[in-house]
Order: structure tokens, then C-alpha cells, then sequence
């Protein structure tokens, strides 16, 4: 455990919180909530290549659904060899029926390096664990825009980062929901709401700088996504005519 927890921190913790800390020394004026913003974009940039793959994937795996209905027919009365053959047509076509769900997992341990930034060192005032070639801030205000604490919760960022959750479920389930068969339709419709849920009670619990950064990233992925559908679309297009 103590393995894993110490390659956690060099390879997920360390780095971010190096990042957050630049981004917090680079400011004209250093403002936590500004910083947990840019922070935010620069992490969003990162990961947009996952959402374009699990993007794809949901196109692909709706492209495969009249298969997988005939495979559910032809083994209606026989669950164990129709759950096996539909996942031996997954391998053949190289498709991961879980791939909608890559872009938030990648944010779990992302979140969970965040929080344990904010409530180890930035709660303390200052940032630790810096590289050498990052300028120390100093001493951290967790004061943003003049009027935000990010150190206590926050109902209303918390409220805020759910609907922005709700909002980006319901626009990614277009995609994975249509034509996506019954496993994809009922883990569709339970993502919709459970992540939401979760979203809210993690936020209303913990200190606003996670709900901010929830609701930011959140709100950037719903763009991307949006980016995402046109790229794989034309991708489409083009291997159509083709």
C-alpha cells in the first residue's frame, strides 16, 4: 500500500500540484480561484484526447448494435453464450463496451490528488513538495474573488457542479444511449443521475476549491464534447465517401 501510495504521489500528486502552484506564482494578481481555473483548462486540454477515443468508441459500439441484436435473438434463451459472444464481437472489432465511462474515471484520481493538495498543504497556507525550477508563491490565499472561501463548502458551487454534471450526462447520452443496445441504454440512464448525485454530496462536504473545479471542468468537457461529436463526425463523413 505504502508502494502505491508513494507512486501516487510522485506521479499523479507531485505533478499537479507543481501545476497548480506555477499557475499560482505566474499570476499579475495570485488569486487561489483564478489559478484553480487556468488549472482546470491545462488538465482539460490534457485529457481531450480521451474524450475523442471514448467518443468514437460509443459511435462504434452503435454502429455494431444490429450484431449484438442478432446475437441476442440467436441466444435469447441461453444468457451465459450471449454475454460470450457478444464479447468476443467486442474483441473482434476491438471495442470496450466501458469506454463512455474513460473520461470521468480519469478525473477520480485527478480529484483525489486535488483534494489532498488543498487540504494538506494549501489549507496550510503554502504549497510543498515543489520542483526545483517552480517559483515558490509563498504564503496561499484561500480567499477567491474577493469573496469566495475555498477552504469551508460550498451548497451553491456544490448545486452549481451538479447541474453542470446532469447537463453534461444528458448531452453524452445521446450517444451512448441511441442505438447503444440494453446494457448501454440502462448504464446510460443510471450514469445520469448517479453521477449528478455523487457530484453534489462530495461538494457539499468538501472545501469549495473542489466544487469550483468540478464545475469548471465540467463545464469545459461539456464544450469539448461538443468539439469531440464534430471531429469523430467528420472522421465519418470522410471514411464514408472515401
Amino acid at each position: 500500500m505504502n508502494v502505491i501510495g508513494n507512486a501516487f504521489h510522485v506521479f499523479v500528486s507531485q505533478p499537479l500540484e507543481n501545476l497548480l502552484a506555477g499557475v499560482y506564482a505566474v499570476l499579475p494578481w495570485q488569486d487561489l480561484g483564478l489559478a484553480i481555473i487556468i488549472f482546470t483548462i491545462i488538465v482539460r486540454l490534457a485529457l481531450f484526447p480521451l474524450t475523442v477515443k471514448a467518443l468514437a468508441g460509443q459511435r462504434a459500439l452503435t454502429k455494431l448494435q444490429p450484431k449484438i441484436q442478432e446475437l441476442q435473438k440467436r441466444f435469447k434463451h441461453d444468457r451465459e453464450a450471449q454475454g460470450r459472444e457478444i464479447m468476443s464481437l467486442y474483441r473482434e472489432h476491438n471495442i470496450n463496451p466501458f469506454v463512455s465511462l474513460m473520461p470521468v474515471l480519469a478525473q477520480l484520481p485527478i480529484l483525489f490528488a486535488l483534494w489532498r493538495i488543498l487540504l494538506r498543504d494549501v489549507h496550510a497556507g503554502a504549497f510543498e513538495n515543489l520542483y526545483g525550477f517552480i517559483p515558490d508563491p509563498g504564503n496561499v490565499s484561500l480567499l477567491a474573488f474577493g469573496f469566495l472561501d475555498l477552504s469551508v463548502p460550498s451548497p451553491y458551487l456544490a448545486v452549481a457542479a451538479g447541474l453542470a454534471q446532469l447537463v453534461q450526462s444528458r448531452m453524452s447520452i445521446k450517444d451512448t444511449g441511441q442505438g447503444g443496445g440494453d446494457f448501454a441504454k440502462m448504464l446510460s440512464k443510471q450514469t445520469l443521475f448517479v453521477f449528478p448525485a455523487i457530484t453534489v454530496v462530495i461538494a457539499w462536504k468538501f472545501p469549495a476549491a473542489l466544487a469550483l473545479y468540478w464545475f469548471v471542468t465540467t463545464v469545459i468537457s461539456a464544450a469539448q464534447y461538443r468539439i469531440a461529436q464534430k471531429m469523430v463526425d467528420n472522421k465519418d463523413n470522410h471514411g464514408t465517401t472515401s
